[in-house]
């Protein structure tokens, strides 16, 4: 049993120096995020603390956006929604108006990717229309576009659908393939996203 906390220096000084008159070299923004209150005693699992493991996760992705953003206070969210409403909850203090980032990784879509949805939707209530024209199989010429076994099962289908659903909210994604489509065509795989292990662990304990 331990307290732990960690102090992040931001570097967001001008709003500060200019309220304070001080130099914006001398004036820094700190926020705090720690397991418990300096009275408590943080809960540990299997010999590993259980804020220290849940923050190791969040900062490895669990915590970050969808442009692979992580910041403190997606990591306060990540570990508070993590343990639940009856298990030790993390102290979050902070006096910013922003936040900055702890670290970028890979973002899951290209910047450019995200800069089209103005363009695809002309309002954020809008629907696209689709039709078969937006399947890249349907062209008569497609060679991979054939019935090949094992040959669809009804549970394997209901599976199947269940995944996309979850591939959709970002909880899974698929292995070595651009679709899920052809990770089954193609007997690939998918896997849990840093979000997907996340809700694995919530449902597998009951807190969900």
């Amino acid at each position: 049993m331990y307290f732990f906390s960690i102090v992040v220096v931001l570097g967001i000084w001008g709003l500060l120096a200019h309220w304070t008159g001080l130099p914006q070299s001398s004036v820094r923004v700190y926020q705090f995020l720690s397991a418990c209150c300096p009275s408590e005693c943080t809960e540990e699992f299997n010999g590993r603390g259980t804020f220290t493991s849940l923050l190791v996760d969040a900062l490895n992705g669990g915590a970050a956006d969808l442009i692979e953003h992580v910041t403190l206070g997606g990591v306060c969210t990540f570990i508070d929604e993590s343990l639940g409403p009856w298990d030790q909850l993390p102290v979050f203090r902070t006096n910013v108006n922003s936040f900055i980032s702890l670290r970028k990784d890979v973002p899951q879509v290209p910047d450019g990717v995200l800069g089209q949805l103005p363009f695809l939707f002309d309002a954020p209530g809008a629907k696209l229309p689709l039709d078969p024209s937006f399947e890249p199989t349907n062209i008569p010429d497609w060679e991979e576009h054939r019935i090949v076994e094992p040959y669809t099962t009804e549970d394997n289908l209901g599976t199947f659908k269940i995944l996309q659903q979850l591939e959709g909210i970002r909880l899974v994604r698929s292995v070595e393939s651009e679709h899920m489509y052809h990770a089954a065509m193609e007997s690939k795989s998918c896997e849990l996203t840093a979000l997907g292990k996340r809700y694995w662990h919530l449902t597998t304990t009951g807190k969900i």
